[in-house]
């Protein structure tokens, strides 16, 4: 290993870094392989646009994610120091590096087709141009490289898809990673906050699976978001462990990883764990992956579900795609790709020397189209979906004598509460604490005074567990209501996150109006401030930290 103190020194122009981030994750691996050959790894942080950007909470926070950080963290455009070389991590790192007047050679790593993260707008555009910047770009995957070495020229190399050891057992191909699924599930990753990953096509292909195989369990992983489905046979494990997710793969009958604009590393992961898997048939998805290796299904839910519930019932199959996935990733590992990085960063080969022609498709099978069975499925959800969207613009009647406000929570609770408004600005918001308790809770709810005619739309808010700390959100309704009985229906039920809403004219027998909670004293729970100010600090914790 050399010695730092030689001089050499990458200077890294990087996004936040953001818990979760595969990315940022191959940024720190490559980093590292630079500290090998003697370099101080120096990392630039690009400011976000009108907030404080503490750096020291992002080298505490890097270390907790990933376990590593680079030598130095410091702030783009501010007091940049020198450096042997530059790279840049991102589309919109790029005009901070190529605006520094430093000088040392530029590099530019890419781990997607960012253009393809935005619509046809400004964006695009300025992720295009980037490519036209001439720096020397390294890409991870082939089909990467080659797209762009094509279209704009100046790419150095790629490196392949690594796996780290934590996902191989011992011997590969041995023991866990071969022994058949001990669960009829699949797992699927789920990032709606990430466009590339398609979750709104996964989660009606989800919806699809369910009504054709109803002994399916689904485990979705990787993000916190709440999934749309209220379904006992959905399960959301949020972000979970590299450990969690080895085992998550080994109960599984296959994994189901999308990704639009650059293979994902999680189908690799996957298949070093012996779980088949299964993507999208996509230009991205051609180059990387060979036959026999997984299962690309055409880009509609039908066809994705027709692939996981033949592939979810085939021991064939998945036997078959068990022997290519780990064929695939022998030998695959993230410290051969991170050491093909710094060879090609730390070589005196000029950007020209990669012919992105070279580049050659390696996935030939046929995709996966949809089943009749899972087309008649999918327009029967379909046409529920119009008319229960359709039913949904009929108002509920809201009497003099209050509507009834009923949710029933899917896990127990100790106690919930309601928020309810109407105006834009919330000026009319109110909070009550609703009646019942384990999972059946109700409240009724007076009606504004003076309003006769017309139809409003109404926000409904439910939270449970307040009395033992922080609130939980259990989920949110939109409803119009109207005082005109000749335009409206007396009842409407309406799934949500955490349960189902039932909201309807007529009171249940002995139910007492709500109070708002401000008026409602909580010295059940021991604390002194009412629900709305704990709920409030809790938010601007939540924020504060990065959370919200």
């Amino acid at each position: 290993m050399m010695n730092k103190q030689d001089g050499l020194v990458a200077a890294w122009y990087v996004p936040t870094p953001t818990m979760g981030g595969g990315g940022f994750r191959t940024i720190l691996q490559n980093a590292a392989a630079l500290s090998c050959r003697g370099y101080r790894n120096d990392f630039y942080v690009i400011p976000p646009e009108n907030k404080v950007l503490d750096l020291l909470f992002v080298e505490e926070s890097c270390l907790a994610w990933f376990g590593m950080a680079p030598d130095r963290w410091l702030l783009a455009g501010a007091n940049e120091e020198d450096r042997t070389l530059s790279i840049a991590t991102s589309w919109d790192t790029v005009e901070y590096l190529a605006s520094s007047s430093h000088g040392a050679p530029g590099f530019y790593f890419v781990q997607d087709y960012e253009p393809w993260f935005f619509s046809l707008d400004s964006n695009f555009l300025a992720a295009e141009n980037t490519y036209r910047h001439g720096l020397r770009v390294v890409t991870i995957g082939k089909w990467l490289a080659g797209k762009i070495d094509r279209e704009y020229g100046s790419v150095l190399g790629y490196t392949d898809f690594g796996v780290g050891p934590s996902y191989y057992s011992e011997n590969l191909g041995c023991r866990e990673n071969s022994k058949p699924a001990s669960e009829h599930a699949v797992c699927a990753i789920y990032q709606p906050e990430k466009g590339r990953r398609v979750a709104p096509l996964l989660v009606e292909a989800i919806r699809v699976a369910l009504e054709l195989d109803p002994s399916l369990t689904f485990y979705l992983y990787g993000s916190d978001a709440p999934v749309p489905i209220s379904d006992h046979r959905v399960v959301s494990l949020g972000l979970i462990s590299t450990d969690e997710c080895r085992e998550l793969y080994w109960r599984c009958k296959c994994g189901v990883s999308l990704s639009i604009s650059n293979p994902s590393r999680i189908p690799f992961e996957m298949m070093a764990c012996g779980l088949p898997v299964i993507d999208l048939y996509r230009e991205n998805n051609l180059f990387d992956f060979r036959d026999g290796s997984l299962l690309l299904a055409r880009s509609d839910a039908a066809s994705l579900a027709t692939a996981i519930v033949s592939l979810a019932a085939d021991r064939e199959k998945q036997d078959s795609l068990r022997k290519g996935g780990l064929d695939l990733v022998a030998e695959r590992t993230v410290a051969l790709e991170s050491d093909c990085f710094a060879n090609l960063v730390c070589s005196d080969l000029g950007a020209g020397g990669f012919d992105g022609a070279s580049i050659r498709q390696t996935y030939t099978c046929a995709p996966v189209e949809a089943s009749d069975e899972a087309l008649a499925v999918e327009r029967r959800l379909v046409e529920e979906s119009h008319r229960s969207r359709a039913e949904a613009c009929v108002p509920v009647i809201w009497p003099d004598s209050g509507i009834c406000v009923s949710f029933t929570s899917f896990e127990p609770a100790g106690d919930a509460r309601l928020v309810v408004w109407s105006m834009g600005d919330q000026s009319d918001l109110q909070w009550f604490q609703m009646d019942g308790s384990d999972a059946d809770f109700q409240v009724l709810v007076d009606r504004e005074d003076g309003w006769d005619v017309g139809c409003r739309t109404y926000n409904f808010h439910f939270y449970i567990n307040a009395s033992k700390g922080e609130p939980v959100f259990a989920g949110s309704a939109v409803v119009p209501l109207s005082p005109d009985v000749s335009v409206g229906k007396v009842e409407a039920a309406v799934p949500i996150l955490g349960g189902e809403v039932r909201i309807a004219e007529a009171p249940i027998t002995n139910l007492v109006c709500g109070e708002p909670v401000s008026d409602i004293d909580d010295t059940d729970s021991g604390a002194r401030e009412t629900f709305p100010r704990r709920l409030k600090a809790w938010v601007d914790r939540c924020i504060k930290g990065g959370v919200a």
